[in-house]
């Protein structure tokens, strides 16, 4: 069902090729399409109206070409981000379990404080991720959830400033 102009994009687009390339490919189509068909009507000029359709056939196969291959594109960089954002789970949900285990051992005020940080630290990062999938979600026409909940600012500035002390002593 699609057009050799989609077809065109998805296989360029596969190939890893830019959209500069992309373009460049209906270009050279172009000109050696009419150097030919100049060629073949010597010593005669090409009929004007058939080189008009031609360059308005070609016009339309580029943009159409151009579309498909944004499109594709983008869905793939959505897709790839997507799979990113749920393989950082894993990894993350390790430091989490490790800080809390550190939290656990009582191991001391600087032990307890830093494990702390890393909880929080983790927890906003679990957020980032949550917030990446939902962005995800949306550019792949899959809708958001959104969830209200109060929220105490001056909590969440005081973990943001414990982070930023850690980091900057």
């Amino acid at each position: 069902t699609e057009t050799a102009a989609q077809t065109h994009a998805l296989l360029r687009a596969r190939a890893g090729f830019n959209i500069n390339q992309l373009a460049a490919e209906y270009r050279a189509l172009r000109a050696s399409v009419l150097r030919l068909w100049m060629d073949d009507c010597a010593p005669h000029a090409p009929d004007v109206g058939d080189m008009i359709r031609f360059n308005e056939a070609i016009d339309q196969a580029l943009a159409e070409s151009i579309s498909f291959f944004s499109t594709h594109v983008e869905q793939t960089r959505n897709l790839l981000l997507g799979m990113l954002g749920h393989d950082l789970r894993s990894p993350l949900q390790a430091i989490q379990m490790t800080a809390s285990y550190l939290a656990a051992l009582n191991a001391g005020h600087h032990v307890s404080d830093a494990a702390a940080r890393l909880i929080r630290s983790g927890g906003r990062m679990q957020a980032l991720l949550d917030d990446l999938s939902d962005f995800n979600r949306t550019r792949l026409g899959l809708g958001i959830n959104v969830v209200p909940a109060p929220v105490d600012l001056a909590d969440l500035l005081a973990d943001e400033l414990d982070e930023l002390r850690a980091v900057h002593p």
